[in-house]
């Protein structure tokens, strides 16, 4: 690094340049990955209700400004001295890290007002509500980066946000459990396709939450137990013999999970998911067989792996009909 410090034995010239060469080099396919994912998502806009859909994408934009950001910031700051372009790109990659929380609960409760009006949210647009829900997330944004110095501040921020979005998710869960279980047969063919939606956005949405939440919990746990925060600490370098060590695990641990969580998103995502390709069978030479009436009936599961929507057959259709005239 162009800056790095040589005053101590714990915090060695060789240990600052391998920090920086290594946070180089698994930061650039990091960033690909994240803007190929962000592209992907964006292009089935129709697979979800619009308000999910920004919430998600502005999720996966944070991520994606976050690491493009990190992996030029570390690049600058390993070649030369710092500068204003390596100011700024600090001053953004503060508030795009910082925008993932805040966005994260906004799209769970998002998620929460679909399930619990699950009978009218497929046509309602809460744009009024949305808009003071990112402004609340903006704000607390601004107070995590004014308060650098407060690590306390921004910790409690940050346990606050988890504990939130862990709150939400166990109502989600127990919610759409009671939902789906009491929703076959009962509600028209609009609620039931806004429920399905609900499902499939939860199977999306809960594995990166979780893996994310993960993350914050851990750096939050570093910091406070041994000083290995998000951020190289060079004044932790110089106190700590194995700083740059445990930096490098912790490090690669985070780069890791999040590498995780674009691939469940595009494996989640039905939309998103890759053509299979087989084979072409040879063609039968037995006697074909009689029609027979098809008793199979498709189903769609949620995530505890119960049906929430029959694809009727004609039985089926006209037994559905005749449940809800009654």
């Amino acid at each position: 690094m162009a800056n790095m410090i040589n005053d101590s034995i714990n915090c060695t010239i060789f240990s600052q340049q391998l920090v920086g060469i290594y946070t180089v080099v698994i930061y650039a396919p990091l960033a690909v990955v994240y803007v190929i994912v962000a592209i992907l998502f964006i292009k089935h806009p129709m697979s979800f209700h619009p308000l999910f859909v920004l919430s998600f994408f502005l999720m996966l934009l944070a991520y994606t400004f976050s690491n493009f950001i990190l992996f030029f910031r570390n690049l600058i700051e390993f070649l030369m001295e710092e500068n204003w372009l390596f100011t700024t790109l600090e001053f953004i990659f503060v508030y795009a890290n910082y925008y993932t929380q805040p966005i994260i609960v906004l799209a769970l409760l998002e998620r929460l007002i679909a399930t619990l009006t699950v009978s009218s949210y497929e046509k309602s647009r809460h744009w009024f509500i949305y808009t003071i829900g990112q402004i609340i997330c903006i704000f607390l944004v601004i107070t995590m980066s004014v308060s650098e110095d407060k690590a306390d501040i921004i910790s409690n921020v940050q346990l606050s946000l988890s504990f939130i979005s862990c709150v939400v998710l166990i109502i989600l869960f127990f919610v759409n459990r009671y939902i789906t279980s009491h929703s076959v047969g009962r509600h028209s063919l609009t609620t039931r396709y806004q429920l399905a939606e609900n499902i499939k956005a939860l199977r999306i949405f809960v594995p990166f939450l979780l893996l994310d939440n993960f993350i914050s919990i851990m750096f939050i746990v570093s910091n406070l137990v041994i000083g290995v925060g998000r951020k190289f600490n060079e004044n932790e370098c110089r106190r700590s013999p194995n700083y740059w060590l445990y930096f490098l695990i912790f490090r690669t641990i985070a780069i890791i999970i999040q590498i995780s969580m674009a691939i469940l998103v595009v494996h989640f995502h039905d939309s998103m998911k890759f053509p299979k390709f087989s084979l072409p069978l040879p063609p039968s030479r037995t006697r074909p067989q009689e029609l027979i009436s098809v008793t199979h009936v498709l189903q769609i599961k949620n995530v505890l792996g119960k049906n929430i929507v029959e694809a009727e057959t004609a039985e089926n259709y006209f037994s559905q009909l005749e449940i809800q005239w009654k």
